[in-house]
């Protein structure tokens, strides 16, 4: 309900990519009546988010079409996991940018249990802010099952849990923006940044032709570091998953890259080095064990 539909549409009348909702995937699969249809409207039936091996599977299938290869994707509400997010660096597949549309929480309720599904056209409307044309269209207007009160409210914890634990593998590719404003204000701001993504595309493509190594200075000034979770984690098997995973990624994908130079900051400012020797030690601990790694592997590492 944060509006990410109607942007999505937008995006794809401008640049013609394939738009690839799971939620579209889901509702097609639960109205054709197949095994992982019904698996699926049990969850949601329930307000319950699809297990993430479900989904994954229908999102990679629709990603390895034809159509997609040649026009390129637009993931429409995924990764919306941790491990649906793993599952596709597994892969190799990665976005260009990941967008983050903001919106605070009674604006989000309010537009859920207010928001009406036209089941011929598949237009969605809101009996308050953007009801239906006439009476016709009204008649025939009809209501998502989990878009009850409750059932939003439990999706709305279950998806900031879930997305916590995703922003860190799309760090560098994240850009927040407010959507609490008109629809035209923000896709204004997402064109912008889409137009970046194919200036710098057209960039390299022409320099790959002229056999010249591309500029990556831009890039370098854009870099925001790795950001960590370690002010509120107190065990060190979960400073390894948000430190470690997230560092060992991003260097491997910086090799992979054929990058010389990988710079990680590491800013954690409410860090007490009195109170949290134990803390501090896990991180050199690991920064070691990450050096290592790639010393072994014949890549010089400065720690």
């Amino acid at each position: 309900a944060s509006g990410k539909g109607t942007q999505c549409r937008m995006i794809v009348e401008k640049y013609g990519l394939v738009h690839i909702s799971t939620g579209d995937l889901l509702r097609a699969e639960v109205s054709s009546g197949t095994d992982i249809g019904k698996k699926a409207k049990e969850y949601m039936d329930n307000g319950m988010l699809v297990p993430d091996q479900v989904v994954t599977d229908m999102v990679v299938s629709r990603l390895s079409q034809p159509d997609v290869r040649e026009r390129g994707w637009l993931l429409d509400g995924y990764p919306r996991s941790y491990a649906q997010a793993q599952s596709l660096e597994s892969m190799k597949i990665r976005p260009d940018i990941f967008i983050l549309l903001e919106v605070p929480d009674d604006n989000l309720i309010d537009r859920c249990v207010g928001r009406r599904l036209d089941p011929v056209t598949g237009k969605i409307y809101h009996v308050k802010n953007f009801p239906p044309e006439n009476e016709e269209i009204s008649a025939r207007l009809t209501t998502r099952s989990d878009d009850t009160f409750e059932k939003v409210k439990s999706r709305l914890e279950t998806y900031k849990q879930n997305s916590e634990a995703v922003i860190p593998t799309y760090s560098d590719l994240l850009n927040q923006i407010d959507g609490n404003r008109p629809v035209e204000v923000i896709f204004h701001e997402i064109e912008s940044m889409l137009q970046k993504i194919c200036t710098n595309a057209s960039e390299k493509k022409l320099a790959k032709a002229n056999g010249k190594p591309p500029d990556t200075t831009a890039s370098k000034k854009e870099w925001r570091g790795i950001p960590t979770r370690l002010n509120n984690i107190p065990h060190s098997r979960e400073i390894r998953k948000y430190f470690y995973d997230d560092v060992i990624q991003a260097t491997k994908r910086a090799i992979e890259d054929k990058k010389t130079r990988l710079q990680i900051d590491i800013n954690i400012p409410e860090l007490n080095p009195e109170m949290d020797v134990y803390r501090i030690g896990t991180l050199m601990e690991l920064v070691r064990d990450l050096s290592l790694t790639f010393a072994d592997d014949g890549k010089r590492v400065k720690g």
